[in-house]
């Protein structure tokens, strides 16, 4: 089977590729009729924009038994970042899971840890995260620099639908 990720040239597999190999676990999940993909992102667009020195703790609800397969995210570093969303260094997120009191990173990271620049691919999780429980997610950004910084991040699910089979 040929998914849209196995076309992309950054995304085959060579050794020392991990995406080549996340993409044969999310390989099943793609033309499973039981689920379509969705984009969610944290925060609001109202609140995006993060002061110096200071954070923002965001909640975001994802439908129960849906699968995360990655993060969309474009790098904001460097002066001016390469969007123009801000400058300096960037800024810390960490997920956590509310229903099973799970972080998805031990500790906050670097936006640029969850950015892939091939050409708008996702970065993938190295295996799919299913949401269970009550499906609320915790979303927490600092923003460690002298600027004000866009931050958001949006999680690429395949959400669970209705089976037409």
């Amino acid at each position: 089977m040929i998914t849209p990720f196995s076309l992309h040239p950054t995304f085959r597999d060579c050794w020392g590729h991990f995406d080549a190999y996340a993409v044969d676990q999310l390989q099943p999940a793609v033309y499973e009729p039981c689920y379509r993909p969705k984009f969610y992102k944290a925060p609001d667009d109202n609140r995006e924009l993060i002061p110096p020195q200071s954070d923002l703790e965001c909640a975001l609800e994802i439908t129960p038994g849906s699968i995360i397969i990655g993060f969309y995210h474009n790098l904001t570093t460097g002066v001016g970042g390469t969007s123009g969303l801000g400058t300096g260094t960037g800024y810390l997120v960490q997920v956590k899971d509310e229903s099973l009191c799970h972080f998805l990173q031990r500790q906050p990271v670097p936006d640029y840890m969850l950015g892939n620049y091939n050409a708008g691919m996702p970065n993938l999780l190295c295996a799919p995260y299913p949401v269970t429980g009550n499906g609320r997610f915790s979303v927490h950004f600092w923003n460690p620099t002298t600027s004000t910084l866009r931050c958001e991040l949006v999680f690429g699910v395949l959400e669970v639908c209705e089976c037409l089979v």
